[in-house]
């Protein structure tokens, strides 16, 4: 399924749409104070992050940082394949594909336009989807070297609270960040698994998982954001797989994508507001 948008190429809507642009860096550091009041951390959601990595999830986030060339060069496929790479204003869009019994695909696809530097939003981002990295680890009184950093190995736990009942995701995931002439990609190649939903344990769901950032310059000081954000749920064959466990689940893990992405979103805003004071 493409996302499918009005045509804005008219010579006048151009013209409205760079003038609002233009318009729109100054009124985000002029209310930047005002902004940081109203916006809060992940928190909003519920959303909780701690580390959490050992020999064997060592051994697995190796094997999908071996992974991120080939994620890193299916970008334009993604982009393509998704309707992606024809859009050029805001989209929000989750599409849901069953496999077969066991399985099903979630693509949840995001378009965002953002009125700062196409560089400093990339460092934004970069800072906030790796702030969990195991290579950023370092001793006590000695800085991260983060910024040198191209790829980063993470694995955390994520606990939030999603319809009134406790979620929690254990994420194994490489990054990989790639800066061109004319583009900026940041490729996750990830899997992740369900401990806990619908007020129970649970096993044997799991998740292969691989999401694009894509950041690029489309006026001075614009940037384009677009996410194409992948996921096959796997249920395990001796579950009961009951159709409303499955759907239920999915509908969570899809909703958890989108919520988790508005989080991010929220941190690097709040990033780029106290950089501009």
């Amino acid at each position: 399924m493409r996302c499918n948008f009005a045509d804005a190429g008219a010579s006048e809507g151009k013209s409205t749409l760079s003038q609002v642009l233009s318009m729109l860096g100054p009124l985000y550091c002029c209310n930047a104070r005002a902004q940081q009041q109203t916006l809060r951390s992940s928190n909003k959601y519920g959303i909780h992050y701690y580390f959490d990595a050992d020999d064997g999830d060592m051994v697995v986030m190796q094997r999908l940082r071996g992974d991120l060339e080939q994620v890193y060069a299916d970008t334009d496929l993604a982009l393509v394949s998704t309707g992606l790479d024809g859009i050029s204003s805001p989209c929000s869009l989750t599409n849901l594909t069953r496999i077969t019994d066991a399985a099903s695909c979630i693509d949840v696809l995001l378009s965002r336009i953002i009125p700062f530097d196409c560089k400093i939003v990339g460092d934004a981002f970069w800072y906030e989807v790796t702030k969990t990295g195991v290579e950023n680890k370092v001793e006590p009184g000695k800085p991260p070297q983060k910024e040198k950093a191209t790829v980063i190995l993470q694995s955390f736990i994520m606990e939030m609270e999603q319809d009134g009942s406790p979620v929690k995701i254990q994420f194994r995931y490489a990054t990989k960040r790639v800066v061109d002439e004319h583009r900026e990609v940041v490729a996750f190649s990830g899997q992740s698994q369900v401990r806990e939903a619908f007020g129970a344990v649970i096993s044997g769901v799991r998740c292969r998982e691989k999401h694009w950032f894509v950041l690029s310059e489309i006026s001075p000081g614009v940037t384009m954001v677009k996410v194409c954000m992948s996921r096959v749920v796997n249920f395990d064959c001796d579950l009961p797989l009951c159709q409303p466990f499955v759907d239920r689940t999915i509908q969570m893990l899809a909703k958890q994508k989108q919520m988790g992405f508005e989080a991010l979103l929220e941190d690097v805003e709040r990033r780029l507001f106290v950089g501009c004071q």
